[in-house]
């Protein structure tokens, strides 16, 4: 299974995507002469991109399909927005359709709650949901979320 990389002045570059994204990203920055302390990742050619950059460990095979065309971006970090890409094929900077789906806006209500620093969305309320499971076989109960055991028999001296 192979697939094209265009980037640059419209050069092109095939490469096999039954392997981790790790080492195809790293061969990807070879062959397209990217610097190794880049980082980069690819969209298809609508903007969409495929986040290989976080799913190192992830075989290429399941983001991208047998002979897809796709575009090599640059991960731009620590932005006011969080990430940022940048393409890396001349021409696609320039389409705004592109850039749009590439980069997309927040939308304002989650700009809002998060200059309010209610990030969570909610009105303020917390509700707990916490409970107790008994588990059988054990002496005690399960709590919470991070699902403690709390002993229930007197202990031994």
């Amino acid at each position: 299974m192979f697939f094209t990389v265009r980037y640059g002045n419209n050069n092109r570059e095939i490469f096999n995507a039954n392997c981790r994204n790790v080492l195809l990203l790293q061969h990807i920055k070879e062959k397209c002469n990217c610097s190794e302390t880049e980082t980069v990742d690819i969209s298809d050619e609508y903007g969409v991109v495929k986040n290989l950059h976080q799913h190192l460990l992830d075989y290429a095979s399941e983001f991208v399909q047998d002979r897809e065309n796709v575009v090599l971006v640059r991960v731009v970090r620590g932005t006011e927005d969080g990430i940022h890409y940048v393409p890396l094929l001349l021409g696609k900077d320039r389409d705004k359709d592109f850039l749009a789906k590439l980069n997309p806006k927040e939308p304002k209500w989650r700009a809002q709650r998060r200059d309010s620093g209610d990030a969570t969305g909610r009105s303020g309320r917390v509700v707990s949901r916490r409970g107790s499971l008994t588990v059988p076989g054990r002496r005690g109960s399960v709590s919470g979320r991070n699902h403690r055991l709390s002993n229930t028999s007197p202990q031994k001296k």
